[in-house]
């Protein structure tokens, strides 16, 4: 059995069935719209997101591929998570505001969860570019786009990365604080 866990829209859009009491039944368009709506109504609450779903095949070893497995699974629901902000936050960026420091926010998490939390801290999210926006820029625009951007959205660790160095080019005293893994490659830069 393979199971995944991640971001409920990579993991919803790979589920064709969903587990009920009454066994396994298709996973129909309504399904996929209710659980879209539930899942938005808790990313606008600012509570994260994760999705939990399956696939069983016959035999499992390390010849296969993993991206035709995770086609075709099973759907089992999915966590909403709260994180609130601490209450030190507001005032640390009130007061990197008076000392002329800018804050941004760099986040994988999805654009309603990292906008209800910048407006918690008070920031502004007037300018904001997801991952697959970044994707598509090439360094030059990415620089340009990152001097009046406050938020970055669902963003990958090569993203960050990408994003710290066109920051860098423009501004070379940068400051980056991150505490998982997926801060490993914009800490380096």
């Amino acid at each position: 059995v393979l199971h995944a866990k991640g971001a409920p829209e990579i993991i919803l859009a790979r589920c064709t069935r969903k587990h009920t009491p009454q066994g396994l039944i298709s996973l129909e368009a309504s399904d996929r719209d209710a659980i879209t709506q539930a899942l938005k109504e808790y990313q606008g609450r600012g509570m994260r997101t994760l999705a939990f779903a399956y696939h069983e095949a016959p035999t499992l070893n390390s010849d296969m591929d993993i991206e035709h497995l995770a086609q075709g699974m099973v759907w089992l629901g999915f966590a909403a998570i709260a994180d609130p902000v601490r209450v030190e936050v507001p005032g640390a960026i009130q007061a990197c505001r008076r000392a002329g420091v800018g804050v941004k926010i760099v986040t994988g998490d999805n654009d309603l969860v990292a906008r209800k939390i910048c407006r918690e801290v008070g920031l502004s999210t007037e300018h904001v570019l997801l991952g697959n926006d970044v994707e598509s820029m090439t360094e030059e625009q990415l620089a340009d786009s990152a001097e009046t951007t406050t938020l970055f959205a669902r963003v990958s660790p090569l993203h960050k990365q990408r994003i710290v160095k066109a920051l860098r080019a423009r501004q070379p005293l940068l400051g980056f604080t991150g505490d998982g893994i997926t801060d490993a490659p914009p800490l380096r830069a």
